[in-house]
């Protein structure tokens, strides 16, 4: 699939929420966020969220319909194709902003990385960089997570491309955040079941996680 290709899907995908479209599915895979943001409360200004990985926002698009009134601060961190679109749709709103570089100024309240950790070869890494960003939340979302170590496999499902898919041990992100004052606030299975029958039964992710970790220095 192009860049260009890859850019319409995510453009309907917006449409498709900014219109109320909505799953069951999207609505689980953005509950737990829409909580820690109630749970922050008010601050006497918009609350911080950078979305790592966050395509063209639609967590935004869905935030936005589902909270209206919670005031947020929303900054995407993408590739540039992605990055360029994401301006392009959102020029006229000035709480949404996009942007390749993760350290670029924005000091956010939390963090949210939705189903991307898993493309991330050197994951321990990006998972350093998100806790050492000091947000007073960390939200793992659709994490593929498993017991044991972790492993790659090949993902097919995008017609024309193949790429590296880690299941990631889930002690390898507990010992992250730990080591950097983190406790786990939350740690839930999402209910879709993957299958997996080419990979003995006790290293299988089965499902997909929520991970939700909270700073010790809140």
């Amino acid at each position: 699939m192009s860049g260009e290709d890859w850019a319409s899907v995510l453009e309907r995908d917006v449409e498709a929420v900014r219109r109320g479209e909505t799953s069951r599915e999207l609505v689980l895979e953005h509950e737990v966020l829409l909580l820690v943001l109630r749970a922050i409360g008010e601050m006497g200004r918009p609350i911080r969220v950078l979305d790592f990985g966050g395509g063209a926002a639609t967590s935004y698009v869905w935030l936005r319909r589902a909270a209206h009134d919670i005031a947020i601060e929303y900054r995407i961190v993408e590739q540039p194709i992605t990055v360029a679109l994401g301006e392009r749709l959102f020029a006229a709103d000035p709480q949404i902003r996009f942007t390749s570089e993760i350290h670029a100024p924005f000091a956010p309240d939390v963090v949210f990385a939705k189903s991307v950790l898993q493309y991330i070869d050197d994951y321990r890494a990006m998972l350093r960089t998100l806790f050492g960003l000091g947000a007073r939340y960390v939200v793992l979302e659709k994490f593929a997570g498993v017991d044991g170590d972790s492993y790659a496999s090949v993902q097919l499902n995008v017609p024309g491309s193949s790429m590296a898919y880690w299941f990631i041990s889930f002690e390898d992100v507990f010992a992250e955040a730990t080591a950097v004052g983190y406790e786990r606030a939350l740690w839930r299975r999402l209910p879709r079941v993957y299958p997996q029958d080419d990979i003995p039964e006790s290293r299988r992710m089965g499902q997909a996680s929520t991970l939700v970790f909270r700073s010790g220095d809140r």
